[in-house]
């Protein structure tokens, strides 16, 4: 599941002033709401953007901000204009965090679409969330996204395949191969 940890918020005026300012845009850049709120949020940068004009920011983009102890943070940003226009609300997050979350994607997508390899992905409750198992793979039924493994399996074995799952979950540690 995507994590919204770590995601950073300012509400800007059609002027580009910081209105507010949350605790993760604080733990990101040192700035208190205090420090941040009343003062334009181009204070922020630190150094120029090619391309930045006068009239505000681009909808979305990467950027480069000033710590408030001085060092630079590599932003990923995305600009969301609030309705009636004026105020927009500016979500930030370490481009880091951004690349992770895009690469992790990617390579989600890419072992999901193989063939002769079988995947399942479980919530918390251990439901099927997503899978690229077909009956050929593994000789058997398959789960349907939001089903448990008793829907398809006898108890005995549903019950070995939950506690399975539930001692990845328990330690973190991926299953891989057989129980």
């Amino acid at each position: 599941m995507f994590s919204f940890a770590g995601i950073a918020t300012a509400v800007l005026d059609g002027h580009g002033t910081v209105l507010r300012w949350s605790q993760e845009a604080c733990d990101l850049l040192g700035w208190t709401a205090e420090d941040a709120c009343g003062r334009p949020f181009r204070a922020l940068f630190a150094e120029a953007r090619p391309g930045a004009d006068d009239e505000g920011l681009p909808a979305r983009g990467r950027a480069r901000l000033r710590h408030r102890a001085g060092g630079p943070v590599d932003v990923t940003f995305r600009v969301l204009d609030l309705h009636p226009a004026g105020p927009s609300v500016v979500l930030l997050a370490p481009t880091r965090s951004t690349d992770d979350w895009g690469q992790g994607a990617s390579t989600l997508r890419a072992l999901l679409a193989q063939e002769h390899l079988g995947m399942a992905l479980h919530d918390r409750d251990l439901t099927l969330v997503r899978s690229n198992l077909t009956p050929g793979l593994l000789g058997g039924a398959t789960l349907p996204p939001g089903g448990r493994l008793r829907d398809v399996l006898s108890p005995e074995d549903a019950e070995t395949g939950e506690a399975v799952l539930r001692r990845v979950l328990r330690t973190g540690s991926p299953l891989t191969g057989g129980p």
